[in-house]
């Protein structure tokens, strides 16, 4: 069973077999490169508040290609999630097979098989966060370059995660391990949102049985207004793992949806609907 997961010490149609990553082709000037790290750092802290104890739904659909052949679908899994501060946690976690009549309940999203990912809402904008911290003046100034995504202008800004500081890690039978990446936001130039993430993990040191050459993920983000505040939420993503067997990789297209602001006015709301026969949850 292979997973990957965010420590809290801490796709959509179109894949290729190939690791492409856009780059950006300008670098902006040098004013407002030094200027970056600070303002997307406040965004980014009041994102990380807006999104604390938040509920939502994931629609995960796994895909597997073996060889030459065509693509084929493993699975979907429904859940729900809940961040709280930190942590995310899965509730109802559904399965649906193939030829499967009815679809089969997981206590744990550990206890999936195959390929899977958690971590989105929070953490992703928590390590953005947490790297540009260490960009202090006088010290070396993270990569940005312009580019654009989803037809918006947009900056990015590019960070390497060694693996001694243990953010990204993956599951691999029984044993955790933990990878170094390359991670690159992209904020946009009209509105300062992201618009973007993606994480690339290359010849990760894994066991030699499990046959993994790359691990990516591409997010793309939105606006959505929870509880009457407009707050960037993870639109899809897909994630891939990449095998060295030629033409071998394993990948998991995610939908979001239903966000909601999880505390007691949402109780209440909820208290209120289960109250009302009229009404289904």
């Amino acid at each position: 069973m292979i997973g990957i997961l965010l420590i809290a010490l801490s796709f959509a149609p179109g894949i290729s077999d190939e690791l492409t990553v856009s780059t950006g082709a300008n670098s902006p000037n040098v004013s407002e490169a030094q200027l970056l790290p600070p303002l997307r750092r406040e965004y980014l802290n009041t994102q990380l508040n807006l999104i604390s104890n938040l509920v939502c739904h994931e629609r995960m659909d796994r895909f597997t290609r073996r060889g030459a052949g065509a693509s084929r679908w493993f699975d979907s899994i429904d859940a729900d999630v809940r961040v709280l501060d930190d942590s995310e946690e899965y509730s109802d976690i559904y399965q649906q097979r193939p030829a499967k009549k009815e679809a089969k309940r997981y206590k744990s999203v550990n206890a999936l098989p195959g390929p899977w990912q958690s971590g989105e809402l929070a953490q992703l904008f928590r390590i953005a966060r947490d790297q540009m911290d260490r960009n202090l003046p006088g010290q070396r100034m993270p990569a940005i370059v312009e580019d654009s995504t989803d037809g918006q202008s947009a900056v990015i800004m590019e960070f390497t995660v060694p693996v001694w500081e243990r953010k990204w890690a993956m599951r691999v039978d029984a044993g955790v391990f933990f990878l170094s990446f390359k991670m690159r936001i992209w904020f946009s130039r009209d509105t300062g949102n992201v618009l973007r993430a993606t994480w690339l993990a290359s010849n990760p040191e894994l066991p030699e049985s499990a046959g993994i050459r790359a691990i990516s993920w591409d997010i793309h983000f939105q606006q959505a207004s929870i509880a009457g505040v407009s707050s960037t939420v993870p639109r899809n993503s897909i994630y891939t793992v990449y095998y060295s067997e030629a033409h071998r990789r394993d990948w998991v297209e995610t939908q979001f949806s239903n966000f909601q602001r999880y505390g007691s006015e949402t109780r209440l709301r909820f208290q209120d609907e289960n109250n009302d026969p009229g009404q289904t949850r």
